[in-house]
Parts: structure tokens; sequence; C-alpha cells
């Protein structure tokens, strides 16, 4: 199993493979965004010098990785993989959470707690960053769908912590506030409805000088039976 979520560790067979940090970053690239050109890989990993350095430096860190585990990272088409044989939990988060919000299959805790922490923390590479910016958006689909699914079956309390943990992740993000905004109104509770929604008016404005938009304004303004 490769664990990826709150930091890099690689299980095989029960027990914790150490890969160097290089071995770490070519393992970890293959994982996030699946199979690559070799020739991508050297540039993303070693793109620092000479391009025939980075390729001579991708062979050793494959030799090194295969040596340790034999086969981890294989070609499969001209293009370099993870082998099938180590599950990750990128992959797996991904998946589920794919199905689920495209309808395939009930939107469950149980994935957002697979994907639950920060992709490889303290790893600083800009493909790192594009790939944790990536999860995270992800990530916020998935509570907000969840929230929105509970809200629904009449479990409020458990619909609006998930609201609030997307709200912590990323509290300028108006589908998050609305989850939250939306569970308050399920339940009645027009008057925290509002306050959150003020809160959330008055920190766009100091932050980025601007405003809710309509629909969510119409959606706490609108008139009451």
């Amino acid at each position: 199993m490769l664990t990826l979520f709150g930091g890099f560790q690689l299980q095989v067979d029960g027990a914790v493979v150490k890969l160097a940090v290089g071995a770490q970053r070519l393992v970890a690239f293959l994982a996030v965004g699946g199979p690559s050109l070799r020739t991508r890989i050297a540039s993303a990993l070693w793109g620092d010098g000479p391009e025939h350095r980075a390729q001579a430096r991708l062979r050793t860190t494959i030799w090194r990785v295969n040596n340790l585990v034999p086969g981890l990272v294989t070609s499969r088409q001209g293009l370099l993989v993870v082998a099938d044989f180590v599950d990750s939990d990128v992959r797996r988060f991904a998946a589920e959470a794919r199905a689920q919000l495209s309808g395939g299959a009930e939107p469950s805790t149980a994935t957002l707690e697979l994907g639950a922490g920060e992709l490889l923390p303290g790893w600083e590479d800009d493909w790192v960053r594009f790939e944790r910016d990536r999860f995270k958006q992800l990530q916020l689909h998935m509570m907000e769908a969840i929230a929105a699914f509970l809200r629904a079956r009449g479990d409020y309390g458990i619909a609006l912590d998930i609201a609030l943990h997307a709200v912590r992740a990323d509290p300028l993000r108006e589908s998050a506030r609305r989850a939250v905004i939306d569970v308050h109104l399920a339940e009645g509770n027009h008057v925290e409805a509002l306050r959150e929604y003020r809160r959330f008016h008055n920190e766009l404005l100091s932050q980025i000088g601007v405003r809710p938009s309509r629909s969510l304004s119409q959606l706490v303004f609108a008139p009451t039976a």
C-alpha cells in the first residue's frame, strides 16, 4: 500500500519499505500523475540540469527502486507506471470520489476519510503543488456532496459538521458556505443561516472586495411561508 495523504509511506506485504528521497519522488509522481513518458518525468524531477543527466538520474533511480521492490516501477506501452500490485490511497480516493460525484454511487464518509490530509506535506515541487490543489478541489467537492446527501436524508448534525470542514479548508469558497447555509435552512434555523451569510459577506468584502452571489443572497433572504 502506498500512502501519500499526510506523508509518503510504502508498505509491501505489511512491511514498511524505506526509499531514498529521489526514489520517493519518482514513485509518488507516477502514483499521482499516472503513466508518464520518461522525458516528462526526468524534466519534472531533475529539470534543473542537462537533459542527459536527468535521464541518467532517472535510470539510476528506477534501478534502485526495483532493487528494493522488484517490478515496482515498470514500463507499459512506452510509459513508466507503478505496478498494479501496489495500491495507493490517492488512486482509491480519486476513483471512489469520481464515481460518487458522477452519481454512480452514494456519497460516502469512508471515501472522505480515505482522502483526508494534505497530499505530500512539506514537498514543494511545482508538480506537487499542482496535484495538491487538484486533490484539494476533489476533497472539497466530496465534502459538499456528502453534506448535501446527509442533509437530504435528515442527518443535519453530521451534514453541518462536514460542511463546516469544507469552509475551514477554504473560507472564501461560496459553494462550501452554501452547504452550511442549506443545512441551517433545512433545519429551520433561519437566524443561523443569516449569521453564516453575513459572516461570509464580511470576509469576502474585507479580503477580496467582492460580495456573495445574487443566488446565495436570494437563498437567504427569500420570503418564508
